[in-house]
């Protein structure tokens, strides 16, 4: 199992896939809000300076057209990420989760996505990682991803309710261990 949060780490362009099984999968939004700790988002600028102010918006205009957008992600135009073109070539998955994403952006106000300091973000990676670590011990992934989802979920019901991160990973689970970074 290849865990990527984006398809740049691949060193692979637009349209390879590599030697395995790709797929895509949303996180556990349920009918919450996102807040931008939820997302990447990926930007093309024009800088003030630039000689080629018409030659830089007419390159941003035509890759807003392509269906493989640059890095991998989800085309930039509404029409193409949910186009028939679009779906016969996406990774398994993929489809899914810019249904959830765009459900997700549909409910949120633009103060739901002011930013969280890294240390007070709302997601918790610990059971997910602990689910993979224990599939690649021998236990069986769907089980450990589907209790890791359900904890996973409670916790952060738990966090966009107005407790404490350490207290509800507690309360979901007792014997979670947060991630320190040193």
């Amino acid at each position: 199992m290849w865990l990527d949060f984006g398809t740049n780490f691949l060193d692979s362009g637009p349209g390879e896939r590599p030697g395995f099984a790709w797929a895509t999968a949303a996180p556990p939004l349920g009918h919450d809000t996102l807040t931008a700790n939820d997302f990447v988002v990926r930007a093309f600028m024009i800088s003030a300076q630039t000689r080629h102010p018409e030659l830089c918006w007419s390159w941003i205009k035509d890759l807003s057209t392509k269906i493989v957008a640059p890095f991998g992600a989800f085309p930039a135009r509404t029409s193409l990420a949910t186009s028939t073109e679009f779906a016969n070539q996406a990774a398994p998955g993929t489809i899914e989760a810019d249904r959830v994403y765009r459900a997700a952006l549909a409910r949120t106000s633009g103060s739901d996505l002011a930013l969280e300091p890294r240390e007070r973000s709302s997601i918790n990676y610990y059971w997910f990682f602990r689910a993979v670590d224990r599939a690649l011990q021998g236990g069986p992934l769907e089980r450990e991803l589907a209790d890791a989802q359900q904890l996973t979920e409670l916790y952060l019901a738990c966090v966009r309710a107005g407790a404490n991160a350490s207290t509800c990973a507690t309360q979901v689970d007792p014997d979670e261990q947060r991630f320190v970074e040193r």
